[in-house]
């Protein structure tokens, strides 16, 4: 007898909340350039909730490329 589960309760929508996003960021950066799009995602990942997590990648990727030049000279 196969057993039935019960579907938990939605209470959070993520393909509502991506697409809301999505649309959001895309009226933000309208009309920007390149460089001024770049720019805005380089500030957003520095204040969002992801910041600290962004800086320590970027922080082992600078200690990862200086140990690549110095052991290449």
């Amino acid at each position: 007898m196969k057993k039935i589960r019960k579907q938990p309760k939605k209470d959070f929508d993520v393909l509502a909340f991506k697409a809301k996003t999505q649309a959001e960021i895309a009226q933000d950066i309208s009309g920007m350039s390149r460089a001024e799009e770049i720019e805005y995602f380089r500030k957003s990942t520095s204040r969002g909730p992801l910041s600290g997590w962004w800086a320590r990648v970027k922080d082992e990727q600078v200690i990862k490329r200086r140990k690549k030049l110095k052991d290449a000279a």
